[in-house]
């Protein structure tokens, strides 16, 4: 649980719209990242895209982002909802809210970062 979302379970409401949309974007992702392209081995042939794979992979990338995006701010959200978010969350740190704290935590890296 990356961050901290579970579709699956005996006392889970889960939403199958969201569900499908993220299982599909993320099974998307792994297929691409293990089909074999030929223009990567013969870049000469790139102009052809062959099996139309540049286009899939760029609609993947923005489904990814968006899916992404949607999760950071349902984090950034319960963070700010949180009173003591330290002493409330302390068991229930994900790998997201740990990036978020890396953030809070050092001030170079936030100028970079929304």
């Amino acid at each position: 649980m990356a961050v901290g979302k579970r579709y699956f379970g005996a006392n889970e409401e889960v939403d199958d719209a969201t569900y499908k949309k993220s299982t599909r974007v993320i099974k998307n992702f792994f297929r691409l990242v293990d089909a074999f392209v030929p223009s990567d081995a013969l870049p000469f042939l790139r102009w052809l895209d062959l099996g139309v794979f540049e286009k899939e992979m760029k609609k993947t990338g923005y489904e990814l982002d968006a899916l992404m995006q949607e999760w950071l701010e349902e984090h950034k959200m319960k963070r700010k909802t949180l009173i003591d978010g330290k002493a409330n969350n302390a068991g229930k740190q994900d790998w997201m809210n740990v990036m978020l704290s890396v953030l809070d935590d050092n001030p170079k890296l936030s100028d970079y970062y929304d």
